[in-house]
Protein backbone atom coordinates (compact mmCIF):
# COMPACT_ATOMS: atom_id res chain seq x y z
CA UNK A 1 0.00 0.00 0.00
CA UNK A 2 2.51 2.38 0.69
CA UNK A 3 3.98 2.06 -2.74
CA UNK A 4 1.25 2.49 -4.47
CA UNK A 5 0.75 5.61 -2.14
CA UNK A 6 3.96 6.42 -3.76
CA UNK A 7 3.75 5.54 -6.81
CA UNK A 8 0.30 7.22 -7.89
CA UNK A 9 1.88 10.79 -7.44
CA UNK A 10 4.96 9.71 -9.79
CA UNK A 11 2.04 8.76 -12.26
CA UNK A 12 0.28 11.38 -12.59
CA UNK A 13 3.49 13.60 -12.96
CA UNK A 14 3.46 12.16 -16.70
CA UNK A 15 0.42 14.21 -17.20
CA UNK A 16 0.66 18.01 -18.00
CA UNK A 17 -1.79 19.85 -15.63
CA UNK A 18 -0.71 23.27 -16.83
CA UNK A 19 -3.29 25.28 -18.70
CA UNK A 20 -1.01 27.60 -20.16
CA UNK A 21 -0.31 24.88 -23.28
CA UNK A 22 -2.15 21.95 -22.62
CA UNK A 23 -4.98 22.13 -24.78
CA UNK A 24 -6.54 19.30 -23.27
CA UNK A 25 -7.10 21.63 -20.47
CA UNK A 26 -7.45 24.75 -22.05
CA UNK A 27 -8.19 24.74 -25.94
CA UNK A 28 -7.89 27.95 -27.83
CA UNK A 29 -8.13 28.45 -31.46
CA UNK A 30 -5.05 29.44 -33.13
CA UNK A 31 -1.54 27.98 -34.77
CA UNK A 32 -2.47 24.68 -33.17
CA UNK A 33 -6.19 24.74 -33.90
CA UNK A 34 -9.20 25.47 -36.10
CA UNK A 35 -12.30 25.52 -35.21
CA UNK A 36 -15.38 24.15 -36.72
CA UNK A 37 -18.32 25.80 -36.57
CA UNK A 38 -22.51 25.59 -37.03
CA UNK A 39 -21.49 21.93 -37.22
CA UNK A 40 -23.40 19.26 -35.29
CA UNK A 41 -21.25 17.15 -33.31
CA UNK A 42 -23.13 13.27 -33.45
CA UNK A 43 -23.72 14.08 -37.33
CA UNK A 44 -20.16 14.47 -37.88
CA UNK A 45 -19.25 11.64 -35.45
CA UNK A 46 -21.62 9.20 -37.87
CA UNK A 47 -19.98 10.29 -40.84
CA UNK A 48 -16.50 10.27 -40.09
CA UNK A 49 -16.44 7.30 -37.65
CA UNK A 50 -19.22 5.17 -37.89
CA UNK A 51 -19.34 5.84 -42.27
CA UNK A 52 -15.59 6.17 -42.69
CA UNK A 53 -16.77 8.86 -45.17
CA UNK A 54 -13.90 11.72 -46.01
CA UNK A 55 -14.93 14.81 -44.97
CA UNK A 56 -13.43 18.36 -46.54
CA UNK A 57 -13.61 22.01 -45.13
CA UNK A 58 -15.47 24.96 -46.22
CA UNK A 59 -14.15 28.46 -45.71
CA UNK A 60 -15.90 31.34 -44.76
CA UNK A 61 -19.46 32.24 -47.14
CA UNK A 62 -18.38 34.89 -50.46
CA UNK A 63 -20.75 37.24 -48.41
CA UNK A 64 -19.14 37.28 -45.93
CA UNK A 65 -15.68 37.10 -46.98
CA UNK A 66 -16.75 40.50 -48.95
CA UNK A 67 -17.38 42.10 -45.52
CA UNK A 68 -13.75 41.13 -44.04
CA UNK A 69 -12.51 43.01 -47.13
CA UNK A 70 -14.48 45.82 -47.28
CA UNK A 71 -13.56 46.46 -43.49
CA UNK A 72 -9.91 46.64 -44.21
CA UNK A 73 -11.26 50.18 -45.50
CA UNK A 74 -14.40 51.15 -44.15
CA UNK A 75 -14.19 50.29 -40.41
CA UNK A 76 -15.30 46.90 -38.40
CA UNK A 77 -16.19 44.04 -40.18
CA UNK A 78 -19.57 43.93 -37.21
CA UNK A 79 -20.44 47.73 -37.79
CA UNK A 80 -22.17 48.80 -40.92
CA UNK A 81 -24.28 51.73 -42.09
CA UNK A 82 -25.96 49.98 -45.03
CA UNK A 83 -29.05 47.99 -45.08
CA UNK A 84 -27.36 44.76 -46.68
CA UNK A 85 -25.87 44.43 -42.93
CA UNK A 86 -25.24 40.74 -42.52
CA UNK A 87 -26.75 38.50 -39.95
CA UNK A 88 -24.56 35.75 -37.34
CA UNK A 89 -22.90 33.36 -39.80
CA UNK A 90 -25.30 30.38 -38.12
CA UNK A 91 -28.22 31.77 -38.91
CA UNK A 92 -27.43 32.73 -42.65
CA UNK A 93 -25.97 29.16 -43.09
CA UNK A 94 -29.71 27.93 -41.48
CA UNK A 95 -31.21 30.33 -44.02
CA UNK A 96 -29.29 29.02 -47.38
CA UNK A 97 -28.53 25.58 -46.63
CA UNK A 98 -30.87 24.75 -43.70
CA UNK A 99 -30.36 21.40 -41.77
CA UNK A 100 -28.75 19.37 -45.03
CA UNK A 101 -25.79 21.37 -43.82
CA UNK A 102 -25.43 18.92 -41.09
CA UNK A 103 -24.93 16.07 -43.39
CA UNK A 104 -22.70 17.83 -46.47
CA UNK A 105 -19.92 15.88 -45.68
CA UNK A 106 -18.06 19.57 -45.48
CA UNK A 107 -16.67 20.99 -42.24
CA UNK A 108 -17.84 24.51 -41.79
CA UNK A 109 -14.82 27.25 -40.53
CA UNK A 110 -15.02 30.78 -40.73
CA UNK A 111 -11.75 31.54 -42.51
CA UNK A 112 -10.92 32.85 -46.13
CA UNK A 113 -9.82 30.16 -48.38
CA UNK A 114 -5.59 31.61 -48.23
CA UNK A 115 -5.94 31.31 -44.29
CA UNK A 116 -7.86 28.10 -44.18
CA UNK A 117 -5.55 26.53 -46.63
CA UNK A 118 -2.70 27.82 -44.51
CA UNK A 119 -3.84 26.73 -41.16
CA UNK A 120 -4.55 23.17 -42.49
CA UNK A 121 -1.15 23.11 -44.11
CA UNK A 122 0.67 23.90 -40.59
CA UNK A 123 -1.87 21.19 -38.37
CA UNK A 124 -0.82 18.48 -41.51
CA UNK A 125 3.26 19.51 -41.55
CA UNK A 126 3.81 19.69 -37.74
CA UNK A 127 1.50 16.68 -37.46
CA UNK A 128 3.48 14.71 -40.03
CA UNK A 129 6.23 15.97 -38.65
CA UNK A 130 5.78 14.75 -34.78
CA UNK A 131 4.48 10.96 -36.47
CA UNK A 132 8.42 11.09 -38.30
CA UNK A 133 10.38 12.51 -35.56
CA UNK A 134 8.70 10.76 -32.21
CA UNK A 135 6.22 8.23 -33.55
CA UNK A 136 3.16 9.80 -32.48
CA UNK A 137 -0.13 10.08 -33.83
CA UNK A 138 -1.06 14.01 -32.36
CA UNK A 139 -3.69 15.49 -34.69
CA UNK A 140 -6.80 14.74 -33.53
CA UNK A 141 -10.56 16.30 -34.04
CA UNK A 142 -12.28 17.51 -30.41
CA UNK A 143 -16.03 16.93 -30.37
CA UNK A 144 -17.86 18.13 -27.69
CA UNK A 145 -16.04 20.38 -24.94
CA UNK A 146 -16.54 21.22 -21.18
CA UNK A 147 -16.54 24.65 -19.83
CA UNK A 148 -15.00 24.65 -16.60
CA UNK A 149 -12.93 27.37 -14.28
CA UNK A 150 -10.87 27.21 -11.32
CA UNK A 151 -11.74 28.06 -8.01
CA UNK A 152 -9.32 30.59 -8.07
CA UNK A 153 -10.16 32.10 -11.06
CA UNK A 154 -13.86 32.02 -11.78
CA UNK A 155 -14.28 34.58 -13.97
CA UNK A 156 -12.11 32.83 -16.77
CA UNK A 157 -13.31 29.94 -18.23
CA UNK A 158 -11.52 27.29 -19.96
CA UNK A 159 -12.27 24.58 -22.77
CA UNK A 160 -11.16 21.21 -22.32
CA UNK A 161 -12.47 18.51 -25.38
CA UNK A 162 -14.32 15.30 -24.37
CA UNK A 163 -14.14 13.24 -27.11
CA UNK A 164 -10.83 13.02 -29.13
CA UNK A 165 -10.74 11.18 -32.77
CA UNK A 166 -7.26 10.88 -34.37
CA UNK A 167 -7.74 12.11 -37.52
CA UNK A 168 -5.51 12.60 -40.59
CA UNK A 169 -5.52 15.20 -42.92
CA UNK A 170 -4.68 14.59 -46.62
CA UNK A 171 -4.54 16.11 -50.56
CA UNK A 172 -3.44 13.80 -53.62
CA UNK A 173 -1.25 17.22 -54.56
CA UNK A 174 -0.68 21.11 -53.95
CA UNK A 175 -3.27 22.34 -55.55
CA UNK A 176 -5.93 20.21 -54.11
CA UNK A 177 -7.67 21.16 -51.29
CA UNK A 178 -7.42 19.26 -47.86
CA UNK A 179 -9.59 16.12 -46.77
CA UNK A 180 -10.07 14.82 -43.21
CA UNK A 181 -10.87 11.14 -42.14
CA UNK A 182 -10.45 9.44 -39.39
CA UNK A 183 -7.48 6.96 -39.04
CA UNK A 184 -9.11 3.88 -37.53
CA UNK A 185 -6.97 4.48 -34.28
CA UNK A 186 -8.89 4.28 -30.67
CA UNK A 187 -10.80 7.15 -29.73
CA UNK A 188 -11.82 7.94 -26.37
CA UNK A 189 -12.60 10.80 -23.86
CA UNK A 190 -10.00 12.93 -22.51
CA UNK A 191 -8.21 10.99 -19.45
CA UNK A 192 -5.79 14.03 -18.88
CA UNK A 193 -8.80 15.92 -18.23
CA UNK A 194 -10.38 13.32 -16.01
CA UNK A 195 -7.47 12.80 -14.02
CA UNK A 196 -7.56 16.80 -13.40
CA UNK A 197 -10.88 16.56 -12.36
CA UNK A 198 -10.46 13.45 -10.11
CA UNK A 199 -7.45 15.00 -8.06
CA UNK A 200 -8.24 18.44 -7.86
CA UNK A 201 -12.16 18.44 -7.95
CA UNK A 202 -13.13 14.95 -6.39
CA UNK A 203 -15.18 14.52 -9.69
CA UNK A 204 -15.51 11.66 -11.69
CA UNK A 205 -14.94 12.28 -15.46
CA UNK A 206 -17.49 9.71 -17.08
CA UNK A 207 -15.24 7.50 -19.88
CA UNK A 208 -16.45 6.96 -23.41
CA UNK A 209 -16.68 3.65 -24.80
CA UNK A 210 -17.43 2.54 -28.49
CA UNK A 211 -21.13 0.78 -27.42
CA UNK A 212 -22.07 5.17 -26.14
CA UNK A 213 -24.06 7.16 -28.29
CA UNK A 214 -22.12 10.25 -27.76
CA UNK A 215 -24.75 12.27 -26.64
CA UNK A 216 -25.56 9.90 -23.91
CA UNK A 217 -22.00 10.80 -23.00
CA UNK A 218 -22.06 14.32 -23.43
CA UNK A 219 -25.68 14.08 -20.79
CA UNK A 220 -23.28 11.57 -18.33
CA UNK A 221 -20.86 14.17 -18.25
CA UNK A 222 -23.07 17.23 -17.46
CA UNK A 223 -24.58 14.80 -14.61
CA UNK A 224 -21.33 14.43 -13.24
CA UNK A 225 -20.72 18.22 -12.77
CA UNK A 226 -23.56 19.24 -11.70
CA UNK A 227 -21.86 20.55 -8.05
CA UNK A 228 -20.23 22.74 -10.33
CA UNK A 229 -22.84 25.45 -11.03
CA UNK A 230 -20.68 27.28 -13.81
CA UNK A 231 -19.46 24.53 -15.54
CA UNK A 232 -21.48 23.63 -19.22
CA UNK A 233 -21.07 20.92 -21.67
CA UNK A 234 -21.39 22.05 -25.32
CA UNK A 235 -21.82 19.23 -27.13
CA UNK A 236 -21.24 21.18 -31.07
CA UNK A 237 -18.08 23.03 -30.05
CA UNK A 238 -15.83 21.79 -32.11
CA UNK A 239 -11.93 21.77 -33.09
CA UNK A 240 -9.34 20.15 -35.16
CA UNK A 241 -5.94 20.25 -33.44
CA UNK A 242 -2.69 18.95 -32.17
CA UNK A 243 -2.90 17.39 -29.18
CA UNK A 244 0.40 16.14 -27.56
CA UNK A 245 -0.17 13.42 -24.76
CA UNK A 246 3.54 13.13 -24.40
CA UNK A 247 4.53 10.35 -21.77
CA UNK A 248 0.76 9.66 -21.55
CA UNK A 249 1.18 5.73 -22.53
CA UNK A 250 3.31 5.60 -19.66
CA UNK A 251 0.72 6.75 -17.43
CA UNK A 252 -1.73 4.14 -18.99
CA UNK A 253 0.90 1.26 -18.57
CA UNK A 254 1.58 2.24 -14.73
CA UNK A 255 -2.67 1.89 -13.81
CA UNK A 256 -2.76 -0.73 -11.30
CA UNK A 257 -6.32 -1.86 -12.50
CA UNK A 258 -5.05 -2.59 -16.19
CA UNK A 259 -2.34 -5.64 -14.72
CA UNK A 260 -3.50 -8.86 -12.84
CA UNK A 261 -2.34 -9.70 -9.58
CA UNK A 262 0.89 -9.99 -8.45
CA UNK A 263 1.96 -8.07 -11.33
CA UNK A 264 0.87 -4.67 -10.99
CA UNK A 265 3.99 -2.21 -11.11
CA UNK A 266 3.67 -1.39 -7.48
CA UNK A 267 4.04 -5.42 -6.61
CA UNK A 268 7.37 -5.79 -8.37
CA UNK A 269 10.76 -6.24 -6.67
CA UNK A 270 12.46 -3.72 -7.86
CA UNK A 271 9.89 -1.09 -8.04
CA UNK A 272 9.35 -1.99 -4.33
CA UNK A 273 13.11 -1.34 -3.57
CA UNK A 274 13.08 1.94 -5.06
CA UNK A 275 9.90 3.43 -3.32
CA UNK A 276 10.38 1.63 0.33
CA UNK A 277 13.36 -0.83 0.98
CA UNK A 278 16.23 0.53 -1.09
CA UNK A 279 19.14 -0.53 -1.68
CA UNK A 280 22.05 -2.00 -0.25
CA UNK A 281 25.08 0.59 -0.37
CA UNK A 282 27.52 -1.99 -1.56
CA UNK A 283 24.91 -3.15 -4.17
CA UNK A 284 26.11 -3.64 -7.76
CA UNK A 285 23.27 -2.94 -10.39
CA UNK A 286 23.40 -4.64 -13.85
CA UNK A 287 21.77 -3.13 -16.20
CA UNK A 288 20.65 -6.74 -17.36
CA UNK A 289 18.80 -6.85 -14.27
CA UNK A 290 16.51 -4.35 -14.83
CA UNK A 291 15.14 -6.86 -17.96
CA UNK A 292 14.86 -9.49 -15.82
CA UNK A 293 11.01 -11.01 -16.42
CA UNK A 294 10.73 -10.75 -11.98
CA UNK A 295 11.33 -6.54 -12.78
CA UNK A 296 9.27 -6.60 -15.92
CA UNK A 297 5.51 -6.77 -16.82
CA UNK A 298 6.34 -5.55 -19.92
Amino acid sequence: MVVEQQLEPARLELLDMGLRSNPQLNYRSGSKALDIIDEQSAKIFEMLVEQENTLSFLPLPEAYQQKIADSEDEGSFFQTDDESELPPLDLYLEQKKGAARFTDKYLQTGLVPAKLDKALLKLETEAHTMLQEQGVEVLYLALGFLQWNEPTNSSVSRYAPLILIPVQLMRSSARDSFKLRYTGEELGSNLTLAAKLRTEFKLMLPAYSDEMVITDYYQAVADAITAQPSWRVHQDKIGLGLFSFGKFQMYMDLDPTGWPEGKKPSQLPLIGRLFRDGFPHDAEINPADLNHPENSTW
